[in-house]
C-alpha cells in the first residue's frame, strides 16, 4: 500500500473508531448524565408518551411558561420533538439511543465528507493532515457525546448546511443551507442567529454584490419553508412560544464574565475551547487583511461589519458556562483552525509543527469520550439502575420524592411523586429548597466519597462507593459508574424512614463520614 493509501486507510479508520465508540457509549445507561439534561430530555420523553412537550420537574420550565403549566415554551422546541418522535418508546434508554444515531451521523459527515476533503486538498497524503482530520473527528466527538443539550441535533444541522454550501451546486446549496438554519431555528434559536451572522458574513466575502439577490433569496426561502414545516409540529400556538421565550430572555442573554476563563478553557464539556477558537481565529484575521486586497471597500467593510456583529453576539449570547451557544459552530472553528495550520506550515521552519499542535489541541476536545470508554470497559462497576429503581420504588410507598439532576431524567420522566432539586454547597454543609420527604442525592452530584451533610435533612442510608477507577495506576474518576445514591429524609416530614430496606451492590455505610 503506498504511502497515501496508508493515510486515507488511518483517517477512516479513525473517524470510523470515534464514531462508533461516541455512538455506543451515548447509547448505553450506564450512569445518570447531569447538566442540563433535566431541562430537555423529559420533555421528549413524555412527548413520545403522548403527555406534550412538558417538564414539569425543571424549574425553568415551570417559571419559564407564562401559562404555569411547565410547557416547553422557553426555548427552541424541534430537538425535543424530534427526539420524542424518533424514540421506539418512552424511556430515557430510548432517548439516547436516538441520540446517539444523531452523534454518530455527526462525526461520520462532519469529519469524513467535510474535514476530510478540504484537508486532503491542502495537503494531500500528509500525516499531519491525517491526524488533523483524526483531531477534528475528537473535537466534533466531545462536542455531541451523551449530550442532552439540543446542540446535539443543532450540530448535524450546522454540518448540514456547511456541506450543502460547499459540496452541492448553486441554488440548490444555498437553498439547503437555509432549510438547515430554519432548523436550528426551532432547534436553538440563538445558536440560530450566531449561525445566521456567520453566513452573512461568508456571503458577504464570497459573493459579487451583483450576484447577492439569486442566493439570498433561495437561502431565506429554505429557511422560511423549514422554520414555518417545524412550526407546524408544535403543539402549542406560535405565539405562545415567542411569549415564553420573551419571557425567559433576561435570564438567557444576561451576560456573566466571572470565571470566564475557567469556563472556556477548563471545563470537562470542552475541554481547550477557547484555545480552539483562538487558533480558529488567526486565519479569519488573516483573511480579513487579504481580502481587504481582493474586495472592493465597500464590499470589504461589510465583510469586517458583519465579523464584527458575529463576535459583539457571540460574547453576549456565550458568556461563562453559557457558550455552548458558540460551541454548537465547532464544526466551523474546526475547519479554520485545521486549513489554517496547514496553510501556517507551508511558511516552513517552526511553524511546520502547526498542524501537529493544532491536531493536539482538538484532540483533547474529544479526551472525555475516552475517558469514559475506558471506565466503561475497565470497571469497577457501581450500583446498577435496575437496582437503584428498586431502592426508588421502596422509598415511593413512604411519601415524595426529590432526585438530583441526572437520576431524575434516568428514572422517573413521568412520575408525578418525583420532582427534580438541586443541592449547593454552603460551607461545610448542602443545602436545597426541596419540599419533598425524602432526597436521593447521587453520587456524581456532588462529585465526593461519602455524603454530605444537608441542612434541614437527615441521613437514612447511603451506596456511595469510595473505588477509584484506575489505568495503569492513573486516576479515570473518583467513583466508579452507576446509580450509586445517598438516602435523605426532611426533618419535619411526616413520613416514616423506618424499616426500608434497600437493596443494593455495595457495602451499606451505617452513617456520614
Amino acid at each position: 500500500m503506498s504511502s497515501r493509501g496508508k493515510v486515507h486507510a488511518l483517517i477512516a479508520g479513525a473517524i470510523l473508531l470515534t464514531a462508533g465508540v461516541t455512538g455506543v457509549l451515548t447509547g448505553t445507561l450506564n450512569s445518570p448524565l447531569g447538566g442540563d439534561n433535566p431541562a430537555f430530555l423529559p420533555a421528549a420523553v413524555r412527548w413520545a408518551a403522548g403527555l406534550g412537550l412538558t417538564d414539569p420537574y425543571f424549574n425553568l420550565a415551570v417559571t419559564g411558561d407564562p401559562a404555569g403549566e411547565a410547557r416547553l415554551v422557553y426555548h427552541g422546541f424541534f430537538y425535543e420533538w424530534l427526539v420524542g418522535t424518533l424514540m421506539a418508546e418512552p424511556t430515557y434508554a430510548a432517548a439516547l439511543r436516538v441520540l446517539a444515531y444523531f452523534a454518530m451521523a455527526s462525526i461520520l459527515i462532519g469529519a469524513g465528507w467535510l474535514l476530510w476533503p478540504k484537508v486532503a486538498r491542502e495537503a494531500p497524503g500528509s500525516w499531519a493532515g491525517a491526524f488533523l482530520v483524526m483531531g477534528g473527528a475528537q473535537a466534533l466527538a466531545g462536542e455531541v457525546f451523551r449530550n442532552g443539550r439540543p446542540e446535539c441535533v443543532g450540530t448535524l444541522w450546522v454540518v448540514m448546511g456547511i456541506v450543502a454550501l460547499l459540496k452541492l451546486p448553486a441554488p440548490w446549496s444555498f437553498g439547503l443551507a437555509g432549510v438547515m438554519l430554519g432548523l436550528l431555528g426551532t432547534t436553538s434559536p440563538i445558536g440560530a442567529v450566531l449561525a445566521g451572522l456567520a453566513l452573512l458574513a461568508w456571503l458577504a466575502r464570497e459573493l459579487p454584490s451583483q450576484r447577492w439577490l439569486a442566493p439570498l433569496a433561495w437561502m431565506a426561502g429554505g429557511c422560511a419553508g423549514a422554520f414555518i414545516a417545524s412550526v407546524q409540529f408544535y403543539p402549542y400556538t406560535f405565539k405562545e412560544w415567542i411569549v415564553g421565550m420573551m419571557h425567559n430572555s433576561g435570564p438567557v442573554t444576561e451576560f456573566v464574565s466571572y470565571h470566564l476563563l475557567k469556563a472556556w478553557m477548563f471545563t470537562s464539556a470542552a475541554p481547550l475551547f477557547g484555545l480552539i477558537l483562538l487558533v480558529a481565529l488567526v486565519p479569519v484575521l488573516v483573511d480579513v487583511a487579504v481580502q481587504k486586497r481582493r474586495l472592493s471597500p465597500m464590499r470589504w467593510r461589510l465583510y469586517l461589519f458583519t465579523l464584527a456583529v458575529f463576535a459583539l453576539a457571540a460574547v453576549y449570547f456565550a458568556p461563562d458556562e453559557r457558550n455552548y451557544n458558540l460551541r454548537l459552530l465547532m464544526p466551523v472553528w474546526i475547519i479554520f483552525a485545521g486549513v489554517g495550520a496547514l496553510r501556517w506550515a507551508r511558511l516552513g521552519g517552526w511553524r511546520s509543527l502547526a498542524p501537529w499542535a493544532v491536531a493536539g489541541v482538538l484532540a483533547i476536545g474529544g479526551a472525555e469520550v475516552w475517558r469514559q470508554a475506558a471506565l466503561h470497559l475497565i470497571g469497577p462497576r457501581g450500583t446498577s439502575r435496575e437496582v437503584f429503581a428498586g431502592t426508588l420504588q421502596q422509598i415511593e410507598m413512604r411519601g415524595t420524592v426529590a432526585l438530583s439532576d441526572g437520576l431524575l431524567v434516568a428514572m422517573a420522566p413521568m412520575d408525578k411523586q418525583v420532582s427534580l432539586t438541586r443541592v449547593k454547597a454552603a460551607g461545610d454543609q448542602y443545602t436545597t429548597t426541596s419540599t419533598a420527604d425524602f432526597l436521593c442525592l447521587q453520587q456524581i452530584n456532588p462529585t465526593r466519597q461519602t455524603p454530605p451533610q444537608i441542612a434541614g435533612w437527615e441521613y437514612v442510608w447511603d451506596d456511595y462507593s469510595d473505588e477509584t477507577p484506575r489505568l495503569f495506576g492513573l486516576p479515570l474518576a473518583g467513583r466508579p459508574q452507576g446509580f450509586q445514591v445517598a438516602v435523605y429524609r426532611r426533618i419535619d416530614s411526616k413520613a416514616d424512614a423506618q424499616g426500608l430496606t434497600f437493596p443494593t451492590l455495595a457495602a451499606h455505610r451505617p452513617q456520614v463520614k
